[in-house]
């Protein structure tokens, strides 16, 4: 079976460790496991002389971190702002997509209508099946009949 990369990005207040307990039930022979921290965040790069914190900056460092990692393929996984960022890299590099999952993507209000057309045209989207991590889930306060496939 080829190997497949799996590219996680948090959402905003949080850093890439909130991932480790997903990436330590898909430890399998065929998959790397990545998570990366978008600027501001955990590693992502602080600095005290660093103004621009901006969706654009962050999207560079996200796609500069994603291109370090992986050249090929991969399989995006994206909560909240890093869902809305995931969304981002699907619409501008869809070749760059296996599969996308999207967690409680942050949308604006604004943002709604032109998210639900992209998430329509990519045409790749999966959702977390409720026989995985169900107890993780509602754990988190979700219904798993709403966000199921």
């Amino acid at each position: 079976m080829p190997m497949s990369t799996i590219i996680m990005i948090h959402g905003f207040g949080a850093c890439s460790t909130q991932w480790k307990f997903l990436s330590d039930h898909l430890i399998v022979d065929h998959l790397t496991i990545h998570s990366i921290d978008l600027l501001g965040h955990g590693n992502g790069g602080k600095s005290s002389i660093r103004t621009d914190y901006s969706i654009e900056s962050t999207f560079e460092k996200m796609i500069f971190d994603i291109d370090s990692i992986a050249d090929d393929e991969i399989i995006l996984i994206g909560h909240s702002l890093g869902g809305y960022l995931s969304l981002m890299c699907a619409h501008q590099f869809p070749e760059r997509i296996k599969n996308l999952v999207l967690i409680n993507p942050l949308f604006t209000r604004e943002q709604v209508g032109p998210g639900l057309k992209i998430m329509n045209q990519l045409g790749k989207i999966f959702y977390i099946s409720k026989d995985h991590f169900p107890n993780r889930l509602v754990k988190f306060g979700h219904e798993l009949s709403k966000i199921t496939h």
